[in-house]
């Protein structure tokens, strides 16, 4: 349950009303996660006005276990999410 947890990390980073879309997001396991108290530090890579790169660490004990990266866009007017048929 490593990847859910990550993605809420991310998620906490951005702002519901700067109407961004989460477009990819990619988990790095590096290792098995112990029963421990785990934290969380997440980090803006890179922020525009149409774009945000953020990436989020899972630590236990001040060493990674697990890493996420997400890229969110804000769409543009002229794109048609309804052309496209929902991926199954």
């Amino acid at each position: 349950t490593v990847p859910p947890l990550l993605a809420r990390a991310l998620e906490r980073e951005v702002e519901p009303e700067a109407g961004l879309i989460p477009a990819r997001t990619t988990f790095e396991l590096h290792s098995p996660v112990p029963l421990k108290p785990l934290t969380f530090a997440t980090r803006t890579l890179r922020a525009g006005r149409r774009l945000r790169l953020i990436e989020a660490d899972l630590l236990i004990d001040d060493s990674v276990y697990a890493r996420a990266r997400s890229l969110w866009l804000r769409p543009t007017e002229d794109t048609a999410h309804h052309d496209n048929p929902p991926w199954q």
